[in-house]
């Protein structure tokens, strides 16, 4: 099975092929995903993953992140993004509450293992923003040398 960065690098080489050749509008993308199934579901994907966003099927929407996903550069953070085991209730902001340094803020657009383990650091309490988040949070606050071994089950709370 393809990464999601692989799959991102093909989908992108794949469409800007098709943005030089066939799909030259809007109304030609939107076709496009209409009769491309397969794509639609990658675009979905990528988009979910790496945008943090679902598409909700508006046809302006497929053109709008079509957009976002082929302008990540394969070698950015972003494109190097991975899984994150954390996820906050919706419309949750984790702040930083001991410096007041908004460049840490954090909701679920920006959201990742590493930032979240920061801010559980700084108050384990935090806990009760997150809707998702590994059974063994409490000891990747300990120990964070682990990064990439296999976490334990996810626990997901109910909002």
């Amino acid at each position: 099975m393809a990464t999601y960065k692989e799959r991102l690098i093909e989908f992108q080489d794949k469409m800007k092929e098709l943005c030089k050749t066939t799909l030259s509008n809007d109304e030609d993308i939107k076709k496009y995903y209409n009769e491309n199934q397969e794509d639609k579901d990658t675009l979905n994907i990528l988009a979910q993953f790496y945008l943090n966003s679902a598409i909700t099927g508006c046809g302006n929407c497929l053109v709008d992140y079509t957009a976002r996903i082929l302008a990540i550069d394969p070698n950015s953070d972003v494109a190097n993004k991975e899984i994150c085991l954390f996820s906050l209730f919706a419309g949750a902001l984790l702040q930083d509450t001991e410096n007041y340094d908004s460049s840490k803020n954090v909701s679920n657009w920006n959201l990742t293992n590493e930032n979240a383990i920061w801010h559980l650091k700084q108050d384990k309490k935090k806990i009760r923003f997150f809707s998702k988040y590994p059974e063994n949070w409490e000891d990747l606050l300990v120990d964070n040398s682990q990064k990439g071994q296999e976490k334990k089950s996810i626990k997901k709370k109910q909002s």
